[in-house]
């Protein structure tokens, strides 16, 4: 396996922090497989009757995946991280922070 790119350097807004946590409480209230690593992507946001944008997606990583997953987890701002980001959206996150309001969801300033 070869090892993990370097990583962009970014952090997560307190608003964006307390979103991950409501998350990862909805998750583990509804999955016997709890979260255990935050998942941080770019990707394609389709709403409905709306035009689609890219933004940032925030989803888990659960215990049973941290056999495979674990050695890719970077701490950010106190949370296990696993980035599933494409090289060519490194710049995208460089020196960035992921934000949250409920109006816009997860984004990047």
């Amino acid at each position: 396996m070869s090892p993990s790119p370097p990583w962009p350097t970014y952090h997560f807004s307190e608003m964006a922090i307390g979103a991950v946590s409501a998350l990862r409480l909805d998750w583990n209230s509804r999955f016997p497989d709890q979260a255990a690593a935050v998942g941080v992507a770019w990707g394609t946001i389709i709403p409905n009757n709306a035009h689609p944008f890219q933004s940032v997606v925030i989803s888990f990583y659960a215990e049973s995946q941290m056999a495979e997953m674990g050695q890719h987890v970077v701490k950010v701002d106190g949370m296990d991280v696993i980035n599933f980001l494409l090289p060519k959206d490194f710049p995208r996150f460089e020196g960035k922070i992921i934000d949250y309001a409920d109006n816009r969801g997860f984004f990047l300033r």
